[in-house]
Formats: structure tokens, C-alpha cells, sequence
């Protein structure tokens, strides 16, 4: 089976996907790199901005 972006997020917002349900373990794992990722993009975008000035 070969997931999407979508479909990782969709996990990582909800526990599951298609027939894909993760366990209460693996939905904290997942919902805090999302949050990890969410973050590093938020810096990302702020320096890129920074530095263009």
C-alpha cells in the first residue's frame, strides 16, 4: 500500500485512513511530528521572508 501526503496528514489529524487505524500510540507519535513538521515550515517561511528583505 503506497500513502499519500494527504493521507499522512489525515492520519496524523485523525488516526486513520482508508483501512489504515493507528493505534493510541502511534496517533500521539505521528500527531506530534506533524506538529514538529508544522512548526519547522512556519521557521522556514519566516526566515525566507527575513532574508529576501
Amino acid at each position: 500500500m503506497q500513502l499519500s501526503v494527504g493521507d499522512l496528514i489525515e492520519l496524523a489529524e485523525t488516526g486513520k485512513t482508508g483501512n489504515i487505524e493507528l493505534d493510541s500510540m502511534a496517533k500521539i507519535v505521528l500527531h506530534e511530528c506533524l506538529n514538529m513538521l508544522k512548526f519547522e515550515k512556519d521557521y522556514y517561511e519566516r526566515e525566507k521572508k527575513r532574508n529576501a528583505r
